[in-house]
């Protein structure tokens, strides 16, 4: 296949799995004995790749987009149970190793640059990972174009790493449901033992192939939204909002108001007033860690200038309130 053969052509050396994903993957972790799965935001490495080891490994025998569709109930019909999502992840440091090496598993994901805060991890953390959990680390890396750096170099040390991308942040083709894998040898062997046989349709393949081709147009593009990123970072700290640095194409920032105010409260009243202004942003209120904070995606700058004039009317309308 020509896009396949386009990102082979990137990473010489590399085993490359290609995969459609059709649907979102399941919104909370995973438990199987001792498989433990952590969620991978949405994108289109991971979740596919994570039907074809369910497929392969555990014997799970719908198919991808009803895997998907109904995956709580064919995960319990298997005996997985669902749990929150462990806020360690927020948080993950070179020491924190030894959660994921005493977990018990041996397949565990993480997101880098993380979702949502978009913080990036340094490869330090995952070479420590990987020198003490026994089992398959995946590094999601949906938004790693716009980070500093990648966990690409890891391959090298470990045959027990896998990173997974998608063409739906960095290139803009999030219809066309397109991503891939690097790993070794071997675990690429699994996988394609697992997938089926035409996952991705011919006319996403020539249009995935064209992108990865343009290479002067997505740095382009890509350096424009990293630029813009920073200029919208730099707005917030000014503002004294409480934002992460980010290596993705969006911002976790906490909002406060013209009082000084700032929680879960006052970032709902922001994220209705967005919404009621027709600016739709992403809000996580269901746990502690998320629910005082916005994430707001980095668009073109007349759009984040629309964005920067609502903050700030919002403000004002607060203050006099």
């Amino acid at each position: 296949m020509g896009s396949e053969m386009c990102i082979r052509d990137r990473y010489k050396g590399y085993s490359i799995w290609t995969t459609d994903c059709s649907q979102a993957f399941l919104n909370s972790p995973v438990e199987y004995g001792k498989h433990y799965f952590v969620r991978p935001p949405p994108g289109c490495g991971s979740p596919g790749m994570v039907w074809g080891l369910g497929r392969y490994l555990y014997g799970l025998k719908s198919s991808p987009a009803a895997w998907m569709n109904t995956l709580s109930t064919e995960l319990k019909k298997h005996g997985f149970k669902t749990f929150e999502d462990d806020p360690c992840m927020l948080r993950l440091r070179r020491g924190d190793s030894e959660i994921i090496a005493d977990s018990g598993s041996n397949l565990f994901f993480l997101t880098s640059p993380h979702a949502p805060t978009g913080r990036i991890y340094e490869n330090l953390i995952f070479s420590t990972i990987l020198q003490k959990y026994p089992g398959i680390l995946v590094i999601d890396e949906a938004y790693a174009d716009f980070a500093p750096t990648n966990a690409l170099p890891l391959l090298t040390e470990s045959e027990n790493v896998i990173v997974t991308r998608t063409l739906s942040k960095s290139y803009s083709l999030a219809g066309l449901r397109v991503g891939y894998a690097v790993a070794s040898k071997e675990i690429i062997g699994i996988l394609n033992k697992a997938r089926e046989v035409y996952n991705v349709d011919r006319i996403a393949q020539f249009i995935a192939q064209v992108a990865l081709q343009d290479r002067s147009y997505f740095k382009k593009v890509t350096q424009k939204i990293i630029s813009t990123r920073e200029f919208v970072y730099q707005t917030f700290l000014q503002w004294q909002w409480t934002t992460y640095s980010s290596g993705t194409n969006f911002l976790f920032t906490r909002p406060v108001d013209s009082k000084g105010n700032h929680g879960k409260q006052t970032a709902q009243a922001l994220y209705r007033f967005l919404t009621d202004n027709n600016v739709f942003v992403r809000y996580f209120p269901s746990s502690e860690l998320t629910s005082s904070f916005l994430r707001i995606s980095i668009g073109k700058d007349e759009e984040m200038d629309i964005v920067i004039n609502l903050l700030s009317k919002w403000k004002l309308v607060e203050q006099q309130n």
